[in-house]
């Protein structure tokens, strides 16, 4: 009797935990497509894979010299690796109601085509790296990374995200990328990439041992694919060699995938924030046919949507027409850019000068209400706040010359006793302005401390505000006259 119940015990603690170990154990995907060798690892067991060899969930997969792989997972998506390439599946599912896929790329060259997890759950899909994560919204895009370096470009679909602990940016404009350092974490603001920086994307064929035919195309990476309405780069379904044959739901036709992808693409608008916040830049003007520049210190106020990035409003100044608002990146409490408008000069009396051109770069938010208040709170918990951030500067020289100081850094404190503040802008190396100032009627005031005794001594003006419902950010604009030039710029920060 003893025995048939220990039997009984052991039989329901099995039932009970089978489920653990298939998860663990479960197979994730299967390797489509295959040149020279590679390897997964799992559990300490390694595996040398080949055509049809599963994938299952937490194995690392490993390419070695000269050598390529294509993973076909279950929703679809595909992940190729290049040679001397590392990638751990951290999470994976699909056939449930929370749908996941999540990822690491240690090291190497990756190609990432997004499936129907991106389609029904883009928030669940993420693949991380040393130095930034990468969320996908239903896109191609092809990324590298090497020594704790990355470097990004987007090809296709909706857009892609990148989000460091600096902050966030988006890639929405096929064949623009961006480059993140693993010293600073900083993201570089977009730019379109050369074809030569786009080659370096490809791999070429170099294997000794071709373990299954890839047609050409299959070893290339795709060039951006440039359309007014993006466009998936369907013919990248073609990687995979007879998807029905190794246990995975058959792909649909060229049309039908057109058609999907269209409608899959269809820009939507999305939730739509008001947002306030600063500008700087400078205005060109033209006297004896020589241009000359002007400063920009503005306030503004416009319309983000957060879905898609995009930016309408105006820049407190009627002067100042037809702005248009370029999205670069943005945290949970701000979002930040640059901008290009018309300025039009008021003449004498009713002569109106030709307009102008303008630019510059904005910090914008959700300002903190009753900040006073909110500095009464940390008042009574005795705590001095401090604010860590980036700047972004044009420095005009000699009147007619100029040049942007892209991610300076920024450091202030505040006193919620006295409600006073110090702040350091330093928009190179070499260069520190130092400002103290107040805390008036939820506003930043502050000017230059003067330091006669060194290199840094300036004359200018901090204005700025703070941003979330407890003051997490502060944000603004800044300016200094130096004995090399003028410097004008916005800062951000968080504590």
């Amino acid at each position: 009797m003893r025995k048939s119940i220990v039997f009984i015990k052991s039989l329901i603690l099995f039932i009970l935990i089978m489920p653990l170990f298939s998860n663990v154990y479960a197979s994730v995907g299967k390797i489509a497509a295959l040149r020279g060798k590679a390897v997964s690892f799992n559990n300490q067991a390694s595996n040398q894979l080949t055509i049809n060899s599963e994938i299952f969930l937490n194995d690392r997969v490993e390419t070695e010299k000269n050598s390529r792989l294509q993973i076909l997972f279950k929703d679809e998506t595909i992940a190729s690796m290049g040679p001397e390439s590392i990638m751990i599946v951290k999470n994976f599912k699909w056939e449930n109601d929370e749908q996941r896929f999540e990822a690491e790329a240690k090291e190497g060259l990756f190609h990432i085509m997004g499936g129907k997890i991106v389609n029904t759950a883009p928030k669940n899909f993420k693949i991380k790296t040393p130095v930034a994560s990468i969320g996908i919204r239903g896109s191609i895009f092809a990324f590298k990374v090497e020594k704790n370096n990355l470097n990004i470009v987007f090809l296709g679909g909706k857009g892609i995200d990148i989000t460091t602990s600096f902050g966030s940016t988006a890639l929405v404009k096929p064949g623009f990328g961006t480059n993140i350092s693993g010293d600073t974490k900083q993201i570089e603001t977009p730019r379109k990439f050369t074809e030569k920086e786009i080659a370096e994307f490809k791999y070429t064929a170099e294997a000794s041992e071709i373990t299954a035919p890839l047609s050409k195309q299959s070893l290339d990476i795709y060039q951006p694919i440039e359309t007014k309405t993006p466009q998936l780069a369907i013919d990248d379904r073609n990687l995979v060699s007879q998807p029905n044959q190794i246990g995975f739901t058959e792909i649909a036709s060229d049309k039908n995938q057109k058609n999907t992808a269209d409608k899959f693409i269809e820009e939507q608008p999305g939730e739509i924030k008001k947002l306030n916040g600063f500008v700087a830049g400078i205005i060109e003007s033209q006297m004896d046919n020589e241009v000359y520049f002007e400063e920009v210190a503005e306030e503004l106020s416009i319309d983000f949507d957060e879905k898609n990035n995009t930016i309408s409003g105006n820049i407190d100044n009627p002067s100042i027409t037809d702005t248009k608002f370029n999205f670069e990146g943005k945290n949970e409490y701000l979002t930040w850019g640059n901008w290009k408008a018309s300025y039009n000069h008021e003449g004498y009396g009713e002569e109106t000068h030709t307009p102008n051109p303008a630019k510059g770069f904005f910090i914008a938010g959700q300002p903190t209400e009753n900040i006073e208040t909110v500095m009464g709170e940390l008042k009574n918990k005795g705590t001095t706040l401090n604010y860590e951030g980036t700047t972004n500067t044009i420095l005009i020289k000699n009147f007619n010359e100029k040049k942007d100081l892209r991610n300076g850094r920024f450091s202030m404190d505040v006193y919620p006793d006295t409600l006073e503040i110090k702040a350091e802008i330093k928009p190179t190396n070499d260069l520190t302005f130092k400002y103290e100032g107040q805390i008036k009627e939820s506003r930043i005031n502050a000017s230059e401390i003067l330091d006669t005794s060194s290199n840094n001594s300036f004359h200018g003006n901090l204005n700025g505000s703070f941003f979330g419902p407890n003051a997490e950010a502060v944000g603004g604009n800044f300016n200094a006259e130096h004995s090399t030039g003028r410097y004008i710029g916005t800062f951000q920060g968080k504590r």
